[in-house]
């Protein structure tokens, strides 16, 4: 994408909290790398996985793209 300047944010710097995330709530740590960037961007993660969105909803920033 020529002219687009999107962030990146480097994996490991999230890993200890995604791995955390996804022991705590029987997830995937790939899943989990999505949630703990939400948490440390303090923003919401909103996702098509409904199953995700249901386990997590109730205790971290995460919305299923089907309610909003």
């Amino acid at each position: 994408m020529k002219g687009r300047n999107l962030p990146t944010v480097p994996t490991l710097t999230l890993l200890e909290q995604a791995f955390a995330l996804a022991n705590a709530f029987e997830r995937s740590v790939y899943d989990s790398l999505y949630v703990a960037l939400a948490i440390s961007s303090k923003a919401q993660l909103v996702t098509a996985d409904v199953r995700l969105a249901h386990a997590l909803a109730a205790n971290l920033p995460v919305k299923w793209l089907g309610s909003l």
